[in-house]
């Protein structure tokens, strides 16, 4: 076996581990919605209660999401190791700058959902 064939195996697994991830995320995600739909029938459950858990479970996704994209990051860079041409290196670019821009977002977006949960928490001992 060849030091090409391995990495490209490597980056195969790298890969399928990154979409292992993303599949994780959005089964969490999905679950922890249909969680907060039910809590939200609960009485004395208001509309802000079911925003905070629909917050939750999209951050929850986010940060699955973030890993994934820095996994296949990682694929798409070792994969530019093994075939080193313009083309190929154009497109590594191309994907990475794709990837970077929604990980930005992504995180921007978690911080902003953190925030939003720590500004609604009661402070505790004050009264």
């Amino acid at each position: 076996m060849h030091v090409d064939d391995l990495l490209r195996d490597i980056v195969r697994g790298i890969e399928l581990l990154g979409t292992a991830i993303i599949l994780m995320g959005i089964v969490t995600g999905f679950a922890l919605f249909v969680v907060s739909e039910m809590r939200r029938l609960l009485p004395g459950k208001t509309a802000s209660s079911f925003v905070t858990h629909a917050n939750r479970a999209r951050a929850r996704i986010a940060a699955y999401l973030l890993l994934a994209l820095d996994l296949m990051i990682g694929a798409d860079i070792i994969n530019s190791i093994i075939e080193p041409d313009l083309l190929v290196l154009a497109q590594l670019g191309g994907i990475v700058a794709i990837r970077t821009v929604l990980s930005f977002f992504l995180g921007k977006e978690l911080q902003e959902i953190e925030l939003s949960d720590i500004e609604k928490r009661p402070l505790s001992g004050i009264e």
